[in-house]
């Protein structure tokens, strides 16, 4: 199998997604999985009841190694059904899919109900969720890949007018991929033309019924519900070829998911194994051998983290567990031998050359480096300090961890930092303030700032660091960690400030004693971030809140969308 093939099915992470929508790549992994399946042999005193006979069956018996006699005869089935051509006669019960519509993330599913009615199904994956791929250059890939495999049931077909609704299907969708802009909208009942497996259901009801001619075709629109596959902006489109060969196989096995996931399992290790078995060592240079290094060990943690997942479930893995450790050994002995061969280029000279090559004498005088001498200089001493503070951008530093909170205003209106790192400095400076503030929370005995502008002060604090924030984030070339880190360090900050100044109050006015902070400590959980000295800060906000309302019980006080405690508290207060 080659390389885009083999990402088409494990999606490297250190390699971009694939992004090919063709449908002659879907008839070629079907291929690659039915020669996968012809190659399968039963196991010998083992056997399984089908789901469908007996429901109570339990598929964990089977070691997931191996294959019953039943389980081999249903991948066949399901390998038929996939490989059926659309020209073939097929006879009742038949099903076979035509056409793939990779564009789309979805697929026609016919089933020949009788001599008379073949029955229309739309085969879909969908469930996309986000994942990153980081590449060596440093590049971050934005992508997605689904979770669920569904199919919509649309309609029954006269078997006299499949050819006639393969011109009408086809003339549909050749309608609406020629509109752009506003067109493709479905507002309105329009079909428009989105990257929809909604958006082919739709033609498919408008095909049947204009042939049918019950309805014109146009009380026909796309749902909503499924997922746009296509290219969106700053994007690019969905891999959906291995995606929906994978939602077909799944969706045409009788026997329940567990089949399907070790036959999964099992196709994905032979791939592995075949290709760490073809490949020739010595084609290959230091290189190429270190990318193929990359690409197997990548292939065998997808294959262990779905013999995990059928450990948890209760599945028999030991002759899966030794075959990868059988394969883990394999590629070890490769990286030794591509690392012998770059080796044997360089060999160390003998002690003979060793002593010929110091007793050479060089040509080239070579001045050792010495210190000038500073009398020499016209410049003092004075000019030569100033010049080296100019080079450097000094600014005052203030430790954030251990100053005041007058001393931090103080520095911040300063403002005499360096553009070229204001903005992360000043940033820093105030999240070392406060994280360090955090650990007040806790204590019996809170030692904060006791002055009567400690709420003017903390505010005017917190609305320069939102400032300095969002100038922060206006600056070019900030890669999508650093900016949710960033994020997630300004909640935090937030977060601490109002707990400060909310056990300020508490001490100053008893009346809110009575109420609970309008703050969910769990929320806190969406943080992100990498640094103990925020973690311990992070920790210390989440005990002062979750504590304070476990001893309140009271109402929360300045809630957005539950005001009445508020207009209570004020109308008590006043």
């Amino acid at each position: 199998m080659d390389d885009d093939l083999l990402n088409a099915v494990f999606r490297f992470k250190h390699k971009a997604p694939s992004d090919h929508q063709d449908e002659s790549l879907c008839w070629t992994l079907v291929e690659h999985f039915a020669a996968f399946v012809n190659n399968l042999k039963a196991a010998d005193g083992v056997t399984l009841s089908c789901g469908r006979i007996d429901p109570l069956a339990d598929d964990r018996v089977v070691p997931a190694s191996v294959f019953t006699t039943h389980e081999i005869e249903t991948l066949q089935e399901g390998c038929r059904r996939l490989e059926d051509s659309p020209t073939e006669d097929h006879r009742q019960g038949h099903v076979w899919f035509d056409p793939w519509l990779p564009a789309y993330g979805c697929a026609i599913q016919r089933t020949k109900l009788s001599s008379s009615r073949v029955k229309l199904e739309v085969v879909f994956a969908d469930g996309w969720e986000r994942v990153l791929h980081f590449l060596p250059t440093g590049e971050c890939v934005h992508s997605s890949v689904p979770k669920i495999s569904r199919v919509l049931h649309c309609e029954e077909l006269d078997t006299q007018l499949q050819e006639k609704f393969e011109k009408t299907f086809q003339q549909e969708l050749q309608e609406a991929q020629q509109r752009s802009k506003s067109g493709r909208s479905a507002a309105m009942n329009a079909l428009g033309h989105q990257k929809t497996p909604q958006f082919i259901a739709a033609v498919v009801h408008r095909s049947v019924a204009l042939l049918s001619g019950c309805d014109d075709g146009n009380s026909f629109a796309p749902n909503g519900g499924t997922t746009d596959v296509g290219q969106h902006t700053g994007g690019r489109p969905r891999d959906t070829c291995w995606a929906l060969v994978k939602a077909a196989i799944e969706l045409n096995l009788c026997c329940g998911k567990g089949l399907f996931r070790k036959t999964l399992t099992l196709f994905e290790l032979s791939l592995l194994q075949s290709e760490t078995i073809d490949r020739a060592v010595d084609s290959v240079d230091v290189k190429s051998g270190c990318d193929l290094v990359d690409d197997w060990f990548f292939m065998l943690q997808v294959v262990v983290q779905h013999v995990v997942e059928l450990l948890e479930d209760g599945y028999d893995v030991a002759s899966l567990l030794d075959q990868c450790t059988h394969l883990r050994a394999r590629i070890d002995e490769f990286v030794d031998v591509v690392n012998l061969r770059s080796a044997d280029q360089f060999v160390l000279p003998e002690p003979a050359a060793l002593q010929q090559l110091n007793s050479l004498k060089c040509s080239v005088e070579i001045s050792s480096p010495k210190r000038d001498n500073e009398s020499t200089d016209c410049e003092s001493v004075e000019d030569r300090r100033r010049r080296a503070l100019v080079n450097l951008k000094p600014c005052q530093f203030l430790d954030g961890a251990s100053c005041s909170l007058d001393d931090l205003l103080e520095w911040v209106r300063a403002d005499n930092a360096p553009r070229s790192y204001k903005c992360i400095l000043t940033l820093r400076t105030i999240e070392a303030f406060m994280f360090a503030r955090s650990s007040e929370l806790n204590n019996s005995q809170p030692g904060g700032e006791d002055n009567e502008s400690f709420v003017e002060n903390m505010q005017s604090l917190i609305s320069h660091y939102q400032e300095v924030a969002g100038e922060w984030r206006q600056l070019p070339k900030r890669t999508s960690i650093l900016s949710v880190e960033q994020r997630s360090r300004q909640l935090l900050v937030m977060w601490t400030a109002f707990c400060l100044v909310h056990q300020k109050c508490v001490r100053e006015f008893p009346l809110c004693s009575k109420y609970n902070i309008a703050l969910d400590w769990k929320n806190l959980k969406v943080a992100v971030l990498s640094n103990r000295t925020a973690l311990d800060a992070l920790q210390c906000v989440a005990q002062y809140i979750r504590g304070w309302n476990l001893k309140t019980g009271g109402q929360p006080l300045f809630h957005l969308t539950d005001q009445d405690p508020t207009f209570a508290f004020a109308w008590k207060f006043a």
